[in-house]
């Protein structure tokens, strides 16, 4: 009788731990966001027309050009409201943009809840709806996501 005892205890901690691990993974706050949480922080700061048309008109004149993680920010965002016609100044509350040698690392926070699921293809909307009823809402509204872009380098 103990012995079940103990082995249901480690079972029921094991699957404790389990959760514990991987709700902290899926509600992860970086360290630069999780101290300031209040409203949208996500803004155009410029108008990506205008710095596209300038990218453009620069490299054709064969001129260097040099763009800040927030112009690459504002390009990104702009071409994917092109795009998919979603507005993406609705979904994102917090971008950090870091430009190294390696590449480009950006650093989203979304707030899920405001993507515009009909817009979706069928086999999005039912992920989407799966892992809506499977998640806190408050993790959805405060969902990290983080990617890193290395340039191509032709040889």
């Amino acid at each position: 009788m103990k012995k079940i005892l103990v082995v249901f205890m480690l079972l029921v901690c094991g699957i404790a731990a389990a959760v514990y691990y991987f709700y902290n993974r899926i509600a992860y706050q970086p360290d630069w966001y999780a101290g300031n949480k209040t409203g949208i922080q996500y803004q155009l700061s410029e108008n990506a027309a205008k710095l596209e048309a300038k990218i453009k008109k620069a490299l054709k004149k064969g001129q260097k050009v040099t763009l800040t993680a927030d112009q690459i920010t504002a390009l990104v965002a702009a071409r994917i409201e092109t795009i998919s016609g979603v507005k993406v100044r609705q979904i994102i509350r917090a971008v950090k943009t870091t430009i190294d040698p390696a590449g480009i690392d950006v650093e989203m926070i979304i707030d899920v809840t405001r993507l515009p699921i009909k817009k979706l293809p069928p086999d999005a909307k039912k992920i989407l709806d799966k892992g809506f009823k499977q998640m806190p809402s408050t993790v959805l509204r405060n969902l990290y996501v983080q990617s890193r872009l290395k340039p191509l380098r032709g040889k």
